[in-house]
């Protein structure tokens, strides 16, 4: 399976919320970092952000078909993705926004990843 193959399973188990598949994407010792992040954070708190979100957000999707943006280099380390994400918050939050993945990868797994989410207004998938 090729990288943006791995990286388009990654965000369909987002979309479909398995939790245990997603987090079967990520290296043990992986680290990352979000937006603002100055310092790395485990796959613990990945997880527990993720699913934070997902509750705050509901429908929240990543429209992956197609991506705005998916490539991995040439060695096959790495994958950047670009994204559109979408969702309304339990509050009647609208939320639409360019959501950017970087992933470093190793024996198949993500090991690092730095995410980038533009909240100015885009227009809604």
């Amino acid at each position: 399976m090729s990288l943006s193959d791995k990286m388009r399973a990654v965000d369909v188990a987002w979309n479909e919320r398995r939790w245990d598949d997603y987090r079967a994407h990520f290296a043990p010792d992986f680290r990352g970092w979000m937006d603002a992040d100055t310092a790395p954070h485990d796959l613990e708190e990945h997880l527990r952000r993720g699913q934070a979100f997902c509750l705050e957000y509901p429908d929240n999707l990543i429209h992956i078909d197609p991506y705005l943006q998916l490539f991995c280099d040439a060695a096959e380390t790495r994958t950047c993705s670009v994204a559109l994400t979408t969702g309304i918050s339990l509050a009647g939050e609208k939320l639409s926004a360019l959501l950017g993945v970087v992933c470093t990868w190793r024996d198949g797994r993500i090991c690092e990843q730095r995410e980038f989410i533009a909240t100015k207004p885009f227009p809604s998938a």
